[in-house]
């Protein structure tokens, strides 16, 4: 939030939020202590531990999830290959923009999991306003009874309708929390963003909380 996610921070801050960083395993906070948990653009793996602790402190203590992941393509990450002339090898990506296969891991006891690809999508809310996927991941599954949002595929070319609806946009009530997903960060990165959607976002916050 110091860097390229600054504004989106200071919206929050503008709005009475109070924002700390987890630089630790989830294992290691206490959920009756905060109301929500973001996971943003997330890379890294989740030990069996946090995804017990994590589904816990949803369903049983009531802490809202949201999570904001990222494009993942295969065939885009294995072009992404590369020749390293420092170790005078070829290095391949580690993952797409986000690790879809360590959050599904993490939704799994949710019964929710992101589909992963590249999408480029339209979002319309119910109150008027849209923002846009730049390249996002689509929904898998969500919980039953979960609101489903989709998005409509963005036309390549000028005068061409826009194609199918792609699933983008997840929320559920799951035990005493919920649960909010959504395929695409970039909307709140001020660095690179193509379409905003941080007031989206803190309605989202307030849909966890409440």
């Amino acid at each position: 939030p110091h860097t390229n996610f600054h504004t989106f921070y200071d919206r929050l801050r503008d709005k009475g939020y109070f924002l700390e960083i987890l630089s630790s395993p989830a294992t290691f906070f206490d959920a009756n202590e905060y109301g929500a948990m973001m996971i943003v653009d997330s890379e890294e793996e989740f030990y069996p531990e946090e995804i017990e602790k994590i589904y816990t402190d949803v369903t049983r203590k009531g802490m809202g999830l949201i999570v904001f992941s990222e494009w993942y393509d295969s065939d885009t990450i294995s072009k992404l290959r590369f020749y390293d002339d420092n170790t005078r090898s070829w290095w391949d990506a580690a993952t797409g923009g986000s690790n879809i296969p360590a959050l599904n891991d993490m939704l799994k006891p949710f019964g929710a999991a992101f589909a992963g690809g590249a999408h480029e999508l339209t979002i319309a809310l119910n109150n008027g306003s849209k923002f846009d996927m730049a390249h996002g991941s689509a929904l898998a599954a969500m919980p039953k009874g979960s609101y489903i949002l989709a998005g409509q595929q963005k036309a390549k070319n000028k005068g061409e309708q826009g194609r199918n609806s792609v699933p983008a946009l997840g929320l559920a009530d799951v035990g005493k929390g919920r649960l909010v997903l959504y395929g695409d960060s970039n909307c709140l990165d001020s660095a690179h963003r193509k379409s905003s959607c941080e007031e989206f976002s803190i309605q989202m916050i307030d849909y966890v909380t409440k």
